[in-house]
């Protein structure tokens, strides 16, 4: 083990080098031995994505290793795009200023150690709360009204207090106990000049982890073809272990085939999102797909999961994206 590190390491790195090598050391550390294979980390890859990719991953010269994102990821979009992507109320109060109301919840208010500061006219109806600012869907929950809700929350910590969306009905018929988003993927290889869709993937809850979606509490990744929103490959790791299905373990409805509506709309969102930010290279969108059409829920700057991401294949394979991969060190030159 301390050969292969030695080996990836690298004798001069940034802040941010050192922060994703220590980053890709300690997520080395949790996989259980039995689960290790040496010449994957080796080649870059953690240890265990023989368990979560593809069999064909391993020969496919177009995923891109763990260290390598690691070791570039924080670098890959200026520090105030990613503070203000990472603070939720910053982002809608930007996305409200340029014209996008519509498209990002409706915020009913900010609750700042027990204290609340309204935002919007409360009319009622299910509220749905979460941390101003975090990782992985922590402390997220729905309430049935707002008193419900600030009678609850915790009296010290920052929570953002919005309307509860509702799925889209083909999305809540696949599974109706949570939102179930999309992650679109979208890069900029140019400052100034329009950014592109790279990658989509479908998340799904299932039993295991509603109303949450995230993959490591038991939830579903599907990839999306990013060029017709076709649900494809479905993924899950119930037991640690890659298992591949076609309708979901639980309402046993069909997911593989279907064609996600609003997709196109979704990626419009996306890209009209990235002119916000207009120096964002690299960022993952959070949309729910609804019937009233997208929303945009959030982005992830500082780091998009690259395994989620990759989960049924490479992030892209588009030439001017792989172009761009190569000369900022994702892959392989």
């Amino acid at each position: 083990m301390r050969s292969i590190i030695n080996n990836l390491a690298v004798s001069s790195r940034s802040w941010s080098q050192s922060i994703g090598f220590v980053d890709f050391i300690r997520y080395e550390t949790r996989i259980p031995q039995r689960f290790r294979s040496p010449h994957l980390l080796k080649r870059g890859f953690h240890s265990d994505r023989n368990l979560l990719y593809p069999a064909e991953f391993e020969i496919d010269p177009f995923y891109i290793s763990d260290f390598r994102y690691s070791m570039v990821a924080r670098s890959l979009n200026p520090m105030a795009v990613q503070r203000e992507l990472a603070s939720k109320p910053m982002f809608h109060k930007k996305m409200q200023a340029s014209g996008y109301a519509d498209s990002v919840p409706l915020n009913y208010g900010i609750v700042k150690n027990g204290h609340v500061t309204p935002l919007a006219e409360y009319s009622g109806g299910p509220v749905f709360t979460k941390p101003t600012s975090g990782k992985g869907a922590r402390d997220i929950q729905a309430w049935q009204g707002l008193d419900m809700a600030l009678s609850s929350l915790p009296d010290r910590g920052d929570y953002l207090v919005q309307e509860l969306l509702e799925p889209h009905s083909l999305v809540s018929k696949i599974f109706p106990d949570a939102l179930n988003v999309l992650r679109v993927v979208a890069i900029r290889p140019q400052l100034g000049e329009p950014a592109l869709v790279v990658s989509a993937i479908q998340r799904f809850a299932t039993s295991l982890n509603a109303p949450k979606d995230t993959f490591g509490d038991g939830g579903l990744l599907v990839d999306v073809d990013s060029s017709t929103g076709k649900l494809g490959t479905v993924v899950g790791v119930p037991k640690g272990r890659r298992m591949v299905m076609n309708s979901h373990p639980d309402t046993k409805e069909q997911i593989s085939g279907l064609v996600l509506p609003y997709f196109r709309e979704a990626c419009d969102l996306v890209l009209s999102a990235m002119d916000v930010w207009p120096n964002a290279r690299f960022v993952g969108w959070d949309v729910a797909l609804t019937n009233r059409g997208p929303v945009l829920i959030e982005g992830n700057a500082s780091w998009t999961n690259l395994m989620m991401m990759q989960i049924a294949k490479p992030l892209s394979r588009d030439e001017g994206a792989v172009h761009w991969f190569k000369s900022i060190g994702l892959t392989r030159g």
